[in-house]
């Protein structure tokens, strides 16, 4: 809504008033002075609304005709015009010893942008800290680039590149424990991070949150009852079960 000296006022659900501010204000080359915005209930968002979406849109309008304007937009009008998870291209290798100590892995991460840069650079970089997984890895080194495609925008979608490299590395986890003829959650014990280097990660970062850590080595022994009743038999675990080193590549694309 503008008021008789031009001043807006935007009502949105957002994860960031500055960031709409500024937006809004460099897309109209209005000073951040004339913007007002407000927040109302989030609800679901997980990265969805770190961005503007139609604000610009409504605030223009509402510019032009001197009238409050108030954008809603229908299903379809969401799923063609909002944001998406990124499609993603990994190449992985992670090296194993014998006695299954995981000592290397290297990756290559490739998303895909779409048309706008949003916050893919912010996405990658979070899956190339993420990709090495929750595990004791002396040696590793990630690299990776986002393309622009003709493709809907990818933006921060719960997760931020996570889901992707984890769905990855902890498939070649299975795939060096069938491999190596071992049980993949002793495999995961073994090459856990211990408690006390996570926490002192966690304390590392300025805005740690002070919540209880749970540490990966915890998490699979609670969670190791409910997933052994349902842990599918493996066609690699069948095939062989040679105790050697090891190493696995791993794929995905969309």
């Amino acid at each position: 809504m503008a008021d008789a000296a031009g001043k807006l006022t935007i009502w949105s659900s957002c994860q960031s008033v500055f960031r709409v501010q500024a937006t809004v204000a460099e897309v109209l080359g209005l000073p951040m002075s004339r913007i007002r915005a407000i927040a109302t209930r989030v609800g679901g968002a997980f990265g969805g609304k770190s961005d503007v979406t139609v604000q610009p849109l409504a605030a223009l309008l509402a510019l032009r005709t001197r009238r409050p304007v108030k954008l809603v937009l229908s299903r379809d009008d969401d799923f063609m015009m909002m944001r998406t998870r990124h499609p993603v291209m990994i190449w992985m290798k992670t090296g194993a010893m014998a006695d299954g100590r995981l000592v290397a892995r290297a990756a290559r991460v490739t998303l895909d942008g779409g048309a706008y840069a949003e916050d893919s650079s912010a996405v990658l970089g979070f899956a190339l800290l993420i990709a090495r997984g929750p595990y004791r890895i002396d040696h590793i080194r990630m690299e990776g680039l986002v393309a622009y495609t003709n493709r809907l925008r990818a933006a921060g979608f719960r997760g931020y590149g996570n889901p992707q490299v984890t769905f990855a590395g902890e498939c070649q986890i299975d795939e060096i424990a069938a491999r190596l003829g071992r049980d993949p959650i002793d495999l995961r014990l073994q090459n856990a991070c211990a408690p006390e280097i996570a926490e002192s990660a966690r304390r590392s970062r300025p805005a740690a949150s002070p919540s209880a850590s749970r540490s990966c080595a915890t998490c699979c022994r609670r969670a190791c009852p409910v997933a052994a009743s349902a842990w599918p038999a493996s066609p690699i675990s069948r095939a062989s079960s040679r105790p050697a080193p090891s190493c696995a590549c791993w794929k995905m694309a969309r």
